[in-house]
């Protein structure tokens, strides 16, 4: 997502691909194949399994994205690429005064995302595939949209991969679908440390600007608000959701 800017704590996204696998070893597991590559030719592939599919247990959270500022001539799908580009609509937001968050969810295609038994999410779209359903969940978070995204995908590893039982145990735990409400907490989790990353972000840009104090007055507030939640779902479930339920392919925002 092209802002224009360069830097080395810039990262500039040339595909960033997920691909749902049918797994066919496994009766229960469906593996999730994350991809992504920058234009400086660094790489990182991460995987992730989910009995959501296949046991309609629930709806799995793949990924949870902030979205730099879409009022840009590049985010305008071109004549040659409406043949293969599906529109997803998730309402109107201001990037001059909002960021849009959006969060990834696979299940059963007859498992659907009811809106009405979670909170704080402002749009839901769904899209049924033969093997899976897709489900889009946005919101957007009165943070000015700057010129970078971030990125945090959900990672689990198979139970076979586990030394210990406690360690097996948690990997399946991991693995299960989720319903509405901690889906909703999952991703709320993931929108507060991204509007803190965020936020911190700007005002680090800021720094050497004559706004920089004015930056700091008007951010820093919202931000210690965004990290506050955060940890209060880290002691609501008892661990470290980033160190535990996710990982980030790279602690640097992403430019396009």
């Amino acid at each position: 997502m092209n802002g224009g800017e360069t830097g080395e704590d810039r990262l500039v996204r040339k595909y960033d691909k997920i691909q749902l696998h049918l797994t066919k070893s496994s009766t229960t597991l469906n593996g999730i194949h994350s991809t992504f590559e920058a234009e400086n030719g660094s790489k990182s592939e991460c995987m992730a399994y989910t009995d959501a599919v296949k046991t309609k247990s629930g709806l799995y959270l793949v990924q949870a994205r902030q979205c730099p500022n879409l009022n840009r001539d590049y985010f305008k799908p071109q004549d040659t690429d409406r043949a293969s580009t599906k529109i997803v609509p998730v309402g109107n937001y201001n990037p001059e005064i909002q960021t849009l968050h959006y969060a990834l969810l696979v299940s059963h295609p007859e498992r659907s995302f009811d809106a009405s038994k979670a909170s704080q999410i402002q749009s839901v779209s769904s899209y049924v595939f033969s093997q899976f359903r897709l489900t889009v969940i946005a919101s957007a978070a009165n943070n000015p949209s700057t010129d970078f995204g971030s990125s945090i995908k959900f990672l689990t590893a198979p139970a076979e991969a586990a030394t210990k039982d406690s360690a097996k145990e948690l990997f399946k735990r991991q693995q299960y679908g989720r319903n509405e409400a901690q889906c909703a907490r999952d991703v709320a989790a993931a929108f507060n440390w991204n509007s803190a990353y965020q936020l911190k972000n700007i005002i680090n840009n800021m720094r050497k600007t004559e706004f920089y104090q004015q930056a700091v007055d008007l951010f820093t507030p919202r931000l210690r608000w965004y990290r506050q939640q955060y940890d209060r779902y880290a002691q609501d479930i008892g661990q470290d959701p980033l160190l535990v339920l996710c990982a980030l392919p790279s602690m640097h925002p992403i430019s396009q």
